[in-house]
């Protein structure tokens, strides 16, 4: 599985999909490229697109609070 991350440089909006092959990922990036490039110049400057290799994230379970001592009986 392949991750495309699609960052706005200008306003730090950042948009993640998740493709199945690095085909259909690279189709999705070159989309999103052609389609920034047709809106005004200098935009492609500001658009970054990254391909990587997806990995799922880690989920570590929360660790238990320690026990209290017992109330001092008094």
């Amino acid at each position: 599985m392949f991750e495309v991350i699609v960052s706005v440089v200008s306003t730090g909006r950042v948009e993640r999909r998740v493709f199945e092959t690095r085909e259909e990922a690279n189709r999705y990036a070159d989309r999103q490229l052609a389609r920034s490039a047709g809106r005004r110049r200098g935009t492609a400057r500001r658009l970054r697109v990254e391909v990587q290799p997806w990995r799922p994230p880690v989920v570590r379970p929360m660790p238990r609070p320690a026990a209290e001592p017992a109330a001092a009986v008094a």
